[in-house]
């Protein structure tokens, strides 16, 4: 979309302007998260155990006297690098996958698809903890895990789209005047694959927030005492009756970005694809 045409879009679809405003507001807060954070997210303030939410402590404290609040804002960035991580592998190695399968076609476009299934048959938190097991916990093996089984999705989406344009006249015309196959799917069939990609993309980022957190909380992902949504919520399953702002607040958290990155694809969908719009 053209920048006229997306300021257009956002003045006439509300849902699409609230949901990619707390977007803007999310990455904003994992770039400056530490400037912004009012305290260290790792100080410990003994005799501060266990604090409900404050004018010194807004989100209140944990078992050892952290701020709360500062952890929440810090962890926003680890939350968002490792989905953005995840998107980037996924959307990357589905994109290459997906039009050499589609502009090749016949046995290696059925070979290839083949492949797909069996990655796609494994639950994506199987597939970050095989990683894990393999490679020991951490963010990368469990990034790497979850794009693996992410990505023969986007490659079915590209593979779909550049299936439909090698049939266009204009790649005939490329090929008769003595274009290479890599230059027709490069510079002639990836660009028309582009909306398809972009919202593909939006989709998987909210599922990898959603599965990241999970295997943090599961002690996989980011360790501590790093901040990290899905460790936070771990911490706080120890503590729940006593102290449940503990809970409530990075659940929150995952759940305002997930929602809104879901209607932000989804609406972004609607004004990419014309099809949604029909």
């Amino acid at each position: 979309m053209r920048t006229a045409a997306v300021l257009s879009a956002l003045r006439r679809d509300p849902a699409l302007a609230i949901s990619a405003g707390l977007v803007v507001i999310f990455v904003i807060i994992a770039v400056f998260g530490p400037w912004i954070a009012p305290q260290d997210p790792n100080q410990i303030n003994p005799g501060s155990n266990y604090l409900p939410p404050s004018g010194d402590f807004w989100f209140g404290t944990d078992r050892s006297g952290r701020d709360l609040f500062s952890r929440l804002i810090v962890g926003t960035r680890m939350a968002l690098l490792g989905a953005f991580a995840v998107v980037v592998i996924d959307v990357g190695l589905g994109t290459v996958y997906g039009l050499i399968a589609g502009y090749i076609g016949g046995r290696v476009d059925n070979i290839m698809m083949r492949i797909g299934d069996i990655l796609l048959s494994f639950p994506a938190l199987i597939m970050g903890v095989l990683f894990v097991a393999i490679f020991g916990p951490g963010l990368i093996p469990v990034v790497v895990g979850l794009a693996l089984v992410y990505m023969p999705t986007a490659a079915r989406v590209v593979r779909s789209q550049a299936r439909i344009q090698t049939k266009e006249q204009y790649v005939e015309a490329g090929r008769l005047l003595g274009y290479s196959p890599l230059r027709i799917a490069l510079r002639h069939v990836l660009p028309n694959c582009l909306s398809q990609i972009i919202v593909q993309a939006s989709i998987v980022l909210a599922y990898a927030v959603v599965d990241l957190a999970a295997l943090s909380f599961l002690g996989l992902g980011v360790q501590p005492p790093t901040p990290d949504w899905g460790n936070m919520l771990a911490e706080a399953q120890k503590s729940m009756l006593l102290a449940p702002w503990l809970a409530i607040f990075p659940a929150l958290a995952i759940i305002i970005l997930v929602l809104a990155w879901n209607v932000f694809g989804a609406r972004l969908r609607y004004h990419l694809d014309p099809t949604e719009r029909r």
